[in-house]
């Protein structure tokens, strides 16, 4: 069986790509393991093609993105699609930038919320936030707009990508401000199909 058909490691040692009775593959399954529940993506994510999940424009991007910050792109808002399309998009190049051996991170609002309240690092090559404004979330505070904006500022300064959802700028700005939406909009390459 070939290694991007298997969806699980152990489909892996099942078709003997990986063998069980090695101690390099099995210290490479807990790293692989580890890498994955760190960036809060499914195993099935790192094994297959990316192409299974995103479309040709992301790809792209992210194939060049190192280039691209010298254009002052750093990131990517998918807008006008289901939140859905953008989660399994997110995965695929979640999956892709760790084969190439970037740090990557996929968290929820409300999750990079409680990291902020944590004070932990959002530092990773890569951030994706699959939910950043759904006008169904509801409210969002003062402090943590002003907080969400801080940190978006930094990963630019200091180079590092950032993946969000955005349903629509209508709905953004509404939800985080005119200063939300005219970062993105002008900082970030815009995914919209």
């Amino acid at each position: 069986m070939n290694m991007s058909m298997n969806k699980t490691l152990d489909e892996a040692f099942d078709s003997k790509v990986l063998v069980a009775d090695c101690p390099y593959h099995v210290g490479l399954t807990r790293v692989v393991d580890a890498v994955v529940r760190g960036a809060n993506i499914p195993m099935a994510a790192l094994l297959n093609d990316s192409r299974m999940y995103a479309k040709t424009a992301e790809l792209d991007y992210v194939l060049n993105y190192p280039s691209l910050v010298d254009d002052n792109l750093y990131g990517l808002a998918f807008t006008s699609m289901s939140s859905t399309e953008v989660y399994k998009r997110m995965i695929g190049l979640s999956g892709m930038l760790i084969r190439n051996k970037k740090r990557v991170q996929l968290r929820t609002l409300h999750e990079l919320s409680d990291m902020i309240k944590s004070e932990e690092p959002i530092d990773k090559d890569c951030l994706f936030v699959p939910d950043f404004s759904i006008p169904d979330n509801g409210e969002v505070s003062d402090w943590l707009k002003q907080r969400l904006y801080s940190i978006l500022l930094m990963r630019v300064s200091k180079g590092l990508q950032t993946f969000l959802y955005v349903r629509d700028f209508k709905s953004l700005r509404v939800q985080f401000g005119d200063v939300f939406a005219e970062h993105i909009q002008q900082n970030f390459c815009i995914i919209e199909t």
